[in-house]
């Protein structure tokens, strides 16, 4: 049903979005990154594919141990950070991927990123300030207790 939505409305990028949502939910990413690779080629100003392949390629790469996969993943959550700045989703994905990537001070510029495109978010401060603190003391290991949780989390 939702593939004859798609049919009916080719010009409705959140039509293919769910439905390769709903294939990854389902386990089956090799049909999830096909459908957000094509809504990446058709909607080339729409964040959320990049964000949504982007983090397909960064965790296939390294569960592939393919660091081209996994690079290209972190260029794709890139750019939805500068496509669209509206939402937290891309940033802290692309966030946690340097993180664990052990670029770290990368990671904080893109909580700094957010901060500035969002000074009304009190809980983003506190993960940047979190963050920051941690580089300065050299651990490196995360944000103090309770700060990486947003409300209603």
């Amino acid at each position: 049903m939702l593939k004859d939505a798609v049919k009916m409305t080719p010009d409705f990028p959140g039509l293919l979005e769910f439905l390769g949502r709903s294939y990854q939910d389902l386990g089956d990413t090799t049909e999830a990154e096909r459908i957000f690779t094509e809504g990446q080629q058709r909607f080339p100003n729409s964040a959320e594919f990049f964000y949504l392949l982007g983090v397909i390629h960064w965790q296939k790469g390294h569960r592939e141990g393919r660091a081209d996969l996994a690079s290209r993943g972190l260029e794709e959550l890139r750019r939805a950070c500068a496509i669209d700045q509206r939402y937290f989703d891309w940033f802290g994905a692309l966030f946690s991927a340097l993180w664990l990537d052990g670029r770290k001070d990368e990671a904080v510029d893109v909580l700094r990123t957010w901060s500035r495109a969002h000074p009304e978010d009190p809980q983003g401060a506190a993960w940047l300030q979190s963050y920051e603190d941690s580089l300065k003391a050299g651990s490196g290991v995360g944000p103090r207790r309770g700060a990486g949780r947003r409300s209603g989390d």
